[in-house]
């Protein structure tokens, strides 16, 4: 409620304790208070009439940003359908070098979607080197993560890790640990050291 408004408010009230105090007839009264509240009345209808009208722009507004985003966002899938044939050409070459080429680029192009594929690529692909680069593909951001982690611990931290790996501990424990990380050739070899940091220090890689 506006400051003006309350005012006028104020103002009524106190001009209808007068007429209590005052020897008007009923119609004197009457007269002096539809004077008081038809401008206290019209400037709360314009007020309340206002607040709305900000509050249906607000919400107009929240909409279209709505709409905007939906749109975006089909835009881009339509743009990925058509990335996604072109690399579906490339992973289905006869040449496995091509193959090996279309893995790298799709995963990319196509963060959200390019990891599917080239999962298929490496359960698939009849030559066994294409199948090895898309493995490692897909393991290298959780490599990346998980070397990261490894060298942000202690060196007591490190020795527990090496022995759970089996590797030297001491001096050579971060050596060889990330070369265990660097080797693991297959995703349920990654996942058997995953499964190891996430015992020992309940990190998810």
């Amino acid at each position: 409620m506006t400051d003006e408004l309350t005012t006028r408010l104020d103002k009524l009230a106190e001009d209808v304790a007068k007429l209590k105090n005052k020897g008007k007839d009923p119609w004197d009264k009457f007269q002096i208070l539809a004077a008081l509240l038809i401008p206290a009345t019209i400037a709360l209808v314009g007020s309340m009439v206002s607040t709305s009208l900000k509050e249906a722009e607000i919400a107009s507004a929240q909409k279209a940003a709505a709409g905007q985003e939906a749109v975006a966002r089909v835009n881009a899938r339509v743009g990925q359908a058509s990335l996604v044939k072109s690399f579906m050409d490339a992973l289905l070459s006869e040449e496995p070098r091509t193959r090996k080429l279309a893995i790298e680029a799709i995963l990319i192009a196509l963060p959200e979607d390019g990891p599917r594929l080239v999962k298929m690529v490496e359960e698939t692909d009849p030559n066994a080197e294409v199948r090895i680069v898309a493995v490692s593909a897909l393991l290298q951001p959780r490599r990346e993560s998980a070397a990261a982690f490894v060298k942000s611990l202690s060196r007591e931290q490190l020795d527990l890790l090496a022995k759970a790996l089996g590797v030297r501990t001491g001096a050579d424990a971060l050596a060889d640990v990330l070369t265990a990380i660097s080797r693991a050739s297959s995703s349920r070899d990654f996942d058997l050291i995953a499964q190891k940091i996430k015992i020992l220090f309940g990190k998810e890689i």
